[in-house]
């Protein structure tokens, strides 16, 4: 009888032991899974969840949005590698609108200034149909302001090609030193007169001639 108490006995503290130990399991088990959760997994967690909608935000053409990460882990240089990323694309979209803006502009421009010649041709040749120019001395002028004009339409042409390859990078810029003074002068002597017949002047400064600027001259 004592040797099968003894047993019975025996048989509950394994039997507690073996609860202890599975329960002593599972706590280890349950704070172990807290531990990784709370100081692992959801910071890696955060981290993703800041990046994921700093990419949406640039995805949907937010260049401006920079990520905030305050944390001082590894996941601070993908953060900022990511913002710096970002604020160069800002910066390529930003240049490249102003390379179309520049672009839409210089063709308006040059437009507009090939209508000008375009309408003194279209006078000359009307005026030269309906018999306004009655002597050789009118006629030779109508002529040769005609092809003035024509040439001035060419170089307006060769111009905006020029500026299309220039767009294209398929123009090498030939950079030369120049006096700016004497190159502008040059540039300004051609348009004096047609400037002056709007009621305006042009004024080039002194201090111009003593100015060197490296430019491609064409």
């Amino acid at each position: 009888m004592n040797l099968e108490e003894r047993l019975v006995d025996n048989k509950q503290k394994i039997l507690f032991v073996i609860v202890l130990t599975l329960a002593c399991v599972i706590l280890f088990v349950l704070l172990t899974n807290y531990l990784l959760s709370r100081f692992i997994f959801r910071p890696i967690n955060d981290a993703l969840t800041v990046l994921l909608n700093g990419a949406q935000q640039i995805r949907d053409g937010n260049l401006s949005w920079r990520t905030s990460y305050h944390e001082e882990d590894e996941f601070l240089p993908v953060v900022n590698s990511f913002n710096e990323m970002a604020e160069r694309l800002e910066t390529m979209v930003t240049e490249q609108e102003k390379t179309t803006e520049n672009r839409k502009e210089l063709i308006a421009g040059i437009s507009h200034d090939l209508r000008t010649p375009l309408t003194a041709i279209k006078a000359y040749v009307e005026g030269l149909d309906k018999g306004v120019a009655t002597t050789p001395a009118m006629k030779d002028k109508y002529l040769r302001t005609i092809a003035s004009k024509t040439d001035e339409l060419t170089h307006l042409v060769e111009q905006l090609f020029l500026f299309s390859k220039i767009d294209l990078g398929e123009y090498a810029l030939k950079i030369k030193t120049v006096n700016i003074g004497k190159y502008l002068a040059d540039v300004i002597e051609g348009v004096t007169d047609e400037y002056a017949q709007r009621g305006l002047t042009i004024i080039l400064g002194a201090r111009s001639f003593q100015t060197k600027a490296a430019i491609d001259p064409e």
